[in-house]
């Protein structure tokens, strides 16, 4: 009698400790990013990325009365967060698809979306640029400042783009490009689910200098994240 009683304790105290150990704590989820009508905004919550973005910023040395050119600008979510920290600034944003950052968001949408976050009305400017995989329709020594954010990779023809950007670039201009590189150049989808094609630090540096750029500093985070800084 004592042994069945004994079995029954345990198998009751099995089935509690499953039960325990099945059942889900429910949190409430923290909303990083929304989205309002065809257009992508980041949240106050999201202090990861305002705090990534206000670093490359300042690495990139952008600074009040900048003429910009954000190339793979996507949502212009970097250019927006950049813009609750400075002011007087003329942003192109530029994309193959540039529908996240029609004039029409830009002005609905993200200026009066960002403003309420920054407190006070945004005073930077922007233009959408649509550009192709080889050519970017912008005038010559048009900006002081480039920054390429997590887009080198999806460049096809790199040395095009870059001929681009020296092409567009003021005489002391400055580019920025933040990318992640690898031991080997290759193709990987290590850190975009689209995959892309990286370089060693050693090669990006290499064929980017090859287009007439000087490299001026590289900011080192971890093993694979860089922040490239080039002037003309």
């Amino acid at each position: 009698m004592k042994k069945k009683y004994f079995l029954i304790v345990i198998c009751s105290l099995t089935l509690l400790c499953i039960s325990c150990k099945t059942q889900k704590t429910v949190c409430p989820k923290i909303q990083l990013y929304k989205n309002i009508h065809s257009a992508r905004v980041i949240t106050e919550a999201n202090t990861k990325v305002i705090e990534s973005t206000k670093d490359f910023m300042i690495k990139s040395r952008i600074k009040n009365h900048d003429t910009v050119l954000s190339i793979g600008a996507e949502t212009g979510e970097k250019e927006f967060i950049i813009s609750m920290f400075t002011d007087s600034i003329l942003f192109y944003l530029e994309d193959i698809n540039t529908s996240r950052i029609s004039q029409n968001n830009i002005e609905i949408v993200y200026t009066p979306y960002y403003s309420k976050m920054r407190g006070s009305p945004i005073t930077n400017k922007f233009v959408t640029v649509k550009g192709t995989p080889k050519t970017i329709p912008m005038s010559d020594n048009s900006v002081n400042k480039i920054i390429i954010y997590k887009a080198y990779h999806h460049f096809k023809h790199d040395t095009d783009m870059m001929n681009e950007c020296y092409r567009i670039l003021r005489k002391n201009g400055i580019m920025t490009i933040g990318e992640h590189v690898l031991k080997k150049n290759k193709k990987s989808r290590k850190f975009c689910t689209g995959g892309g094609w990286y370089k060693t630090e050693e090669n990006f540096v290499k064929d980017i200098e090859k287009t007439g750029f000087k490299s001026d500093t590289i900011y080192s985070s971890d093993e694979y994240w860089r922040i490239f800084v080039f002037s003309k």
